[in-house]
Parts: structure tokens; sequence; C-alpha cells
């Protein structure tokens, strides 16, 4: 019987470590923008990014995909922010997710910067080309703030947070 419980702490904590990881980033995906309900400020610093390119590397594109719509769209319902524009971003997520799984890199620092300016790169146009004036300048502070945002989030969590996996 003593050692039955090691035994099964060794089987199943990778499984409990996995679920609990995914949880937390899901959790912060989708309450990342709970800021945007009420303070009416661009949601640049989100954890959308951070939490596919993780599960996506640490889980495959499958479960990249599954992590990036299920937040993407709880993040819209919890901040009150659902709208069209979220038929531009859901397919870039979608393909964010299968990029992060499919890259060479080993670096989880260079794979989340690559991801990132690639959902900007995809994603912003629509933004960057109207031609209200402050819809662009919405378009340009996102993507200068969301770009700094991730590149320091990759650099200060990505290794901590993908050994966690």
């Amino acid at each position: 019987m003593f050692f039955i419980m090691p035994l099964l702490l060794f089987v199943f904590f990778s499984e409990i470590k996995a679920i609990l990881v995914v949880a937390i980033l899901a959790l912060f995906g989708a309450f990342g923008q709970f800021y945007k309900r009420y303070i009416k400020l661009t949601s640049a610093v989100e954890f959308v990014t951070f939490g596919t390119v993780i599960v996506a590397v640490a889980y495959g594109p499958v479960a990249g995909v599954l992590f990036a719509l299920a937040v993407s769209f709880a993040a819209e319902v919890i901040s009150g922010n659902i709208d069209a524009f979220m038929m531009v971003y859901l397919p870039v997520r979608i393909l964010s997710a299968i990029l992060a799984a499919t890259l060479p890199f080993t670096s989880i620092v260079t794979i989340g910067i690559a991801v990132t300016i690639f959902v900007n790169l995809l994603s912003q146009p629509i933004y960057l080309l109207q031609s209200d004036t402050e819809i662009r300048l919405k378009g340009v502070t996102y993507l200068v703030v969301n770009i700094f945002f991730n590149v320091l989030l990759f650099n200060l969590l990505g290794n901590f947070v993908i050994n966690l996996t």
C-alpha cells in the first residue's frame, strides 16, 4: 500500500498539473480583458496569445485551437465586447495556434514573439485601414502595446510556464 500512493501520484501528477496550468492560462485569458467593461481602453494587454502559444506548443495544434477559440470567445463575453470584428480575429487565433505548434524554433520566447507579430499582422490591418482617424490611432496603439506586452510576457514567464506543462 505504501508504494501505491507514490506510483499513483507519479502517474497522475502530470495530468493534474496540465489541467491546472491550462485552467490558469484560460482564466487569465478570459478575465484578462475584464477591465474593458469598465475602462474603455484598447485591449492590447491580453493573455490569449500567451496561453494559446503555451497550450499549442505543449499539447499540439488541436488543443491550441480549442483553447484559442474558447478563451477568445469567453474574453469577449466577459468584457461585454462581442462585435463583428470577432469574425476577423477568431480565424487568426486558429491560425496562430497551428503556427505555434508547428514552428521549427525550440525557444518558447521566439515562438511567442513570432506568433504575436503574426497575429497582429493579420488582424490589425482592418483597423489601420479605416478612414476614421480615431480608429486608426487605436489600431496603432494596440499594435505597439500588444507587441511590447507579449514580448515582455514571453521573456519573463514563457520558459517558466512551458516547463510547468
